[in-house]
């Protein structure tokens, strides 16, 4: 049913100490590029069947990864351009029609993203069936917003200073049908849905 809040599934791996990270600060590109992955996760071979098992057995809608496993904390942002008049429109979600109604998708690649720092204009539409997607807030600079419009990627407001996961979650099902959401975010995002 659409109005039910959607299945979380969350996977991550740890190290024996329990930690979900080589080391603080680093995105999920540095953590897959390091060697000491290779020992841990056989060259990401279990990852990848444990992932397609889920996938198998779940199906889930939406693939969700946080913003800072993407984009460093650290790393410099190109500004903005900035936004006159009126910003207040691009505050309602945004899913544009050709996309949105697009029978072929299958799986939202969905990042929580309040402060508007994944700009490369990523759709994950390499692989068919997929689309990205980014959940915002109020607080989200509006020319972040204005940049989303412009390249097509939708989005959901949830939340007035941050992204409001249990609202975004069932936005995600009340607005798109989502019934399950598999996060292979780090840490940070997985807690937080368990949470």
């Amino acid at each position: 049913m659409p109005n039910e809040r959607p299945q979380v599934i969350t996977l991550m791996s740890a190290s024996v100490d329990g930690r979900t990270a080589l080391g603080p600060g680093r995105s999920q590109w540095e953590e897959l590029d390091d060697p000491r992955s290779a020992v841990s996760e056989g060259s990401g071979e279990i990852w990848e069947h444990v992932e397609a098992a889920l996938d198998a057995l779940h199906a889930p809608q939406v693939k969700m990864l946080g913003s800072e496993s993407i984009v460093k904390a650290s790393e410099h942002l190109e500004p903005l351009h900035p936004i006159e008049g009126d910003t207040e429109w691009l505050y309602a979600d945004y899913l544009p029609e050709e996309v949105v109604r697009n029978a072929g998708i299958s799986v939202w690649l969905v990042s929580p993203d309040s402060r508007g720092r994944l700009r490369s204009g990523y759709k994950g539409t390499e692989t068919p069936g997929h689309h990205s997607l980014h959940l915002v807030s109020r607080k989200t600079p509006a020319a972040y917003l204005s940049l989303l419009h412009e390249q097509s990627i939708p989005y959901l407001v949830a939340g007035t200073d941050r992204v409001d996961l249990p609202r975004a979650v069932a936005s995600l099902g009340s607005v798109l049908g989502v019934r399950t959401i598999l996060s292979i975010g780090g840490g940070r995002l997985n807690g937080a849905l368990l949470r």
